[in-house]
């Protein structure tokens, strides 16, 4: 009997450890399997405040022209690149661009390999670093600049941190590395049209509509947000027919005339899905505006995309809903 006590531990032992083991394992970038893409050039460059990357007007407008082009070979916002001086080599991605004083600037600057590089000349490289993730759940987080833009870029990396079993899939990647499906400036219409490059998940998030809204005719943009929403499910529904999707209702804003139309697609979407059991409803919205003061709480100083309270609150709900429909 005593004999069998202890294998009876040491099985659990063994059984219980790894599997503590494997569920600690975090996500990373594998630089052992690096690849050249491209090489793009030798720049002088200033790095201020170590998130930025600042070129010598020598070198001119290096900005994407052409965003979510899905034309992976100049510097865009979902390259990996490698800068190097022959002596030591830097690893990053980039969260923004912007040209001031002929002097291109990519902000917020993720360095892979916590190693930042000083003021001086580089050669830089687009580069294909395989980015590892353990999980056993795929989720696609699909929407517009609230999805990636800003502190949205750590939204996926604070889902994971909550709900570790979360594998993120898509055509864009943030500056931590995980792919998602956000385009900056999308409305239903252009997310519509990209629907055949969204992958095939277990869940999905969607957020969208609120730059639906011209300066007119809002009983018609109302119609056409509500229909291409219906669409846009529809479509995601044939790619993965035993998905869930996560229908985020849209933030306030402060503007007005963008958040009263908002809040009647709200109402439309919900009266549309009521019951079923594949379109679920997260109430970001709902939540953000419990606060009196939700402006300041939970959004940048543009009014509109999320400061880095709202981004934890969204990512909570996520993961939290995430969590329950997985137990």
């Amino acid at each position: 009997m005593k004999y069998f006590l202890l294998l009876n531990f040491l099985i659990g032992f063994l059984f219980f450890g790894c599997t503590q083991k494997e569920s600690l394992k975090d996500d990373f970038f594998d630089f052992e399997k690096i690849k050249t893409i491209k090489t793009l050039g030798n720049f002088s460059v200033k790095i201020p405040g170590n998130i930025n990357i600042v070129f010598d007007s020598i070198h001119g407008d290096l900005t994407d022209k052409i965003q979510w082009d899905r034309v992976n070979d100049n510097f865009n916002l979902d390259g990996t690149y490698m800068m190097s001086n022959n002596k030591e080599f830097f690893y990053f991605k980039i969260g923004g661009q912007t040209i001031r004083n002929n002097k291109t600037i990519f902000t917020r600057i993720n360095w892979l390999n916590n190693s930042i590089p000083t003021h001086g000349k580089y050669n830089f490289r687009l580069i294909n670093v395989p980015f590892i993730q353990y999980g056993s759940v795929t989720v696609c987080t699909i929407g517009d600049s609230q999805t990636r833009y800003g502190e949205a870029t750590a939204l996926r990396s604070e889902i994971n941190k909550l709900f570790s079993k979360a594998i993120f899939v898509g055509n864009r990647q943030d500056i931590y590395g995980y792919p998602h499906e956000g385009e900056g400036g999308n409305n239903t219409k252009k997310l519509l049209e990209r629907t055949d490059f969204i992958p095939k998940a277990d869940y999905y998030t969607l957020l969208i509509g609120t730059n639906n809204w011209g300066v007119k005719k809002f009983d018609k943009q109302l119609k056409r947000a509500f229909l291409d929403i219906k669409n846009i499910i529809n479509e995601i529904k044939k790619i993965a027919p035993k998905s869930k999707i996560l229908y985020i209702t849209p933030m306030p804003t402060i503007k007005k005339t963008r958040d009263d139309n908002n809040l009647k697609l709200i109402e439309l979407v919900k009266k549309e899905y009521k019951g079923n059991d594949s379109v679920l409803f997260l109430p970001l919205g709902e939540e953000m505006r419990k606060s009196k003061n939700w402006n300041n709480e939970f959004l940048l100083e543009d009014g509109l995309h999320q400061n880095e309270n709202g981004i934890d609150l969204m990512s909570e709900m996520i993961a939290n809903k995430l969590q329950t429909l997985e137990n």
